[in-house]
């Protein structure tokens, strides 16, 4: 009775590893056709090829907006312990991420060692200042980031603006421009930003508190000759000093609109 338990059990793990490799063997895009109408109608992959195990897709979607070109790597030892890994990378012409992340048993996304670069047009719907666009990358670190919903549970990291600079009605260089931030609680981050003695001088910090953010910045220019004086014409409330205060409040968006990609 012992022995044909054993040979039971034998045969269950070779059905198992059997089936493992299945999976990770198939093609990818069979896997996507079969699982995608089951998948969050917002998020989709296009051109999917590969494996589950190391794949990549043409053209990755979220509400229709295209975000780039993604490759992923599944890291198949967290399966052990019931979360799902993996490193990946998303690259578009105007901007990059690659991070590595978890979905844990209890739903919590972790994501580590993140870096990401964007353009610096990006701010202007978050900065909402008429006549102005703004120039240069955006590099961001992000240590570490917990995730539950929408609700960062906790994070670190820093962001650095090089080559910063605006067009439109008034065209300035500003020098570089850091910012760092923390959370403080779960769903609660704050940070501050300054320059790095470039023509604009900022002093400034944010704030998250769940899904809405605020930000008061104090803005001078360092020599009221440059371009960057006539800038701040532009920019937020006047201060009795020369300087501007820019206040920018909002909250966070699930949505983001433009034409689906075919």
């Amino acid at each position: 009775m012992l022995k044909t338990l054993r040979r039971l059990l034998l045969l269950l793990l070779v059905l198992i590893v059997l089936a493992v490799l299945a999976v990770i063997l198939t093609p990818m895009s069979f896997i996507y056709r079969m699982a995608e109408p089951h998948l969050d109608p917002s998020l989709r992959l296009h051109d999917v090829s590969g494996t589950l195990l190391d794949g990549q897709a043409r053209q990755l979607t979220v509400n229709g907006f295209p975000l780039g070109h993604l490759d992923w790597r599944l890291h198949g030892s967290q399966l052990l312990r019931g979360a799902i890994s993996a490193s990946w990378k998303i690259e578009e012409s105007a901007w990059s991420a690659q991070a590595r992340t978890t979905l844990d048993h209890d739903r919590l996304l972790r994501v580590d060692d993140m870096t990401m670069q964007l353009p610096a047009l990006l701010l202007k719907p978050v900065l909402d200042i008429d006549g102005l666009d703004f120039l240069g990358t955006i590099h961001v670190e992000l240590d570490h980031l917990r995730l539950r919903g929408r609700i960062i549970e906790e994070t670190r990291g820093r962001a650095r603006w090089v080559d910063a600079g605006s067009a439109g009605a008034a065209q300035a260089r500003f020098g570089p421009i850091h910012a760092q931030f923390a959370s403080t609680r779960p769903g609660g981050v704050i940070g501050e930003v300054q320059d790095v003695a470039g023509a604009l001088i900022v002093d400034g910090q944010f704030e998250l508190d769940g899904l809405r953010y605020h930000a008061e910045v104090i803005l001078h220019a360092r020599d009221p000759a440059d371009p960057v004086a006539r800038m701040l014409h532009y920019v937020g409330q006047a201060l009795p000093d020369g300087g501007s205060l820019l206040i920018v409040s909002g909250q966070l968006q699930n949505q983001a609109s433009a034409a689906p990609v075919p």
